[in-house]
């Protein structure tokens, strides 16, 4: 009875985790225009670290490769509820990598549309 007891409490929980996920991915694309992949792509970034210039959200960040603007920028996202915050340099844990999940589209300062990856790390 017990197991069974905690395999309803894991799943009950895990809808509870996705549907938080939903709502604050929900948030995100109610307010940018982001555009997920069906799957996570390859690896993105062989770079150990990003560099965030500009939060968007707590969890949702511009970042570039190591403060490198000519190495293009990026999208980063987590749902650890790991908070980003300006200047933050952002290190890859070992066995892991960026991965592309989705694109982002923002507005310059120049009135002009950008297109970037979104990346996670996985």
């Amino acid at each position: 009875m017990k197991k069974f007891l905690v395999f309803v409490l894991g799943f009950v929980s895990g809808i509870v985790f996705a549907l938080g996920l939903l709502f604050i991915v929900s948030s995100v694309i109610d307010k940018h225009d982001v555009n997920f992949f069906e799957q996570p792509g390859e690896c993105l970034i062989s770079k150990s670290s990003l560099k965030v210039f500009q939060v968007i959200e707590p969890n949702v960040a511009l970042a570039v490769i190591n403060g490198e603007w000519a190495s293009g920028v990026y999208l980063l996202v987590n749902s650890e509820g790991k908070m980003y915050y300006d200047d933050q340099i952002i290190k890859l844990p070992a066995g892991k990598c960026f991965k592309q999940i989705g694109t982002y589209k923002y507005p310059t300062k120049d009135d002009s549309l950008k297109t970037v990856p979104v990346v996670k790390i996985m």
